[in-house]
């Protein structure tokens, strides 16, 4: 039997042979509104994703909804589409990179001393106390020297997102960012994106802290492996219905209704 590793190399390249890459370009708007929903869910945020499309689409407010869900919403959809601009321009991961998504990710409704810098106040998550500021400094610099020494793409978007939420090199934003910088890796190097769901917000965080607890990465890219193959196996299921190939013309092709689920 393979193993997790060659399973999902396989369904990425079957991905790509039906025109995923396309499809991925093309999706762009609705990965985007899918994306801000979930990554801001998983933080809390109650905005739904019916009325997160409202928000970023029609700039609606939502009766009922704070203030501050609407801009944490607003800054996730703008710092996803604005990856792209990154892509393109072939921006290499490091830590001028990352403070600029955390910026990105975090400006309209973080203090503006805070957005896009380091920590200044020790922090805490789930009950577990973060490197203090100057440790978590020297500690995110060092992880992107040791993301260096990694060849598999994958498992350095999966060492990326783990060791920064580990660092908390922020004062507040730092799973939001971490999910983007994962993303970033993975879809300048050819992969798909993956969406961390906010129904699967336990087992994502069970991944985490597993990984931790042990004091390995194994638990958690395994968990974004799966996640990886559940959306490919999706995808691909999309597509080959659809019959798309990547010789033909791509617009609205790739139009699917609300009733199929991709993310």
């Amino acid at each position: 039997m393979k193993n997790i590793k060659d399973r999902y190399n396989d369904l990425h390249k079957q991905y790509l042979d039906v025109g995923g890459d396309l499809f991925d370009a093309a999706d762009i708007d609705q990965a985007a509104v899918s994306y801000s929903y979930n990554t801001c869910g998983i933080e809390g945020n109650t905005i739904t994703l019916g009325e997160t499309e409202s928000i970023v689409m029609n700039d609606q407010v939502i009766p009922g909804k704070s203030f501050q869900e609407h801009l944490e919403i607003k800054d996730a959809h703008r710092a996803f589409k604005k990856m792209f601009d990154f892509i393109e321009g072939k921006y290499e991961m490091n830590e001028e990179l990352a403070m600029t998504f955390h910026k990105l990710n975090t400006k309209s409704w973080m203090k503006e001393e805070w957005s896009g810098s380091y920590k200044t106040i020790n922090n805490r998550v789930g009950g577990r106390s973060t490197p203090y500021p100057e440790k978590a400094k020297d500690l995110f610099k060092q992880l992107f020297r040791e993301l260096k020494e990694i060849d598999d793409p994958f498992l350095r978007a999966a060492k990326l997102h783990l060791d920064t939420v580990v660092i908390h090199p922020w004062q507040d934003g730092n799973g939001r960012t971490a999910r983007l910088l994962m993303n970033y890796e993975l879809i300048s190097n050819g992969h798909g994106h993956l969406q961390l769901r906010k129904v699967d917000k336990e087992e994502y965080f069970h991944a985490i802290r597993t990984s931790i607890k042990d004091k390995k990465p194994d638990p958690f890219s395994d968990y974004l492996y799966h996640l990886g193959i559940e959306t490919y196996r999706k995808k691909i299921a999309f597509l080959t219905e659809k019959k798309i190939l990547k010789e033909k013309d791509q617009d609205g092709l790739w139009e699917y209704s609300d009733e199929v689920e991709i993310y």
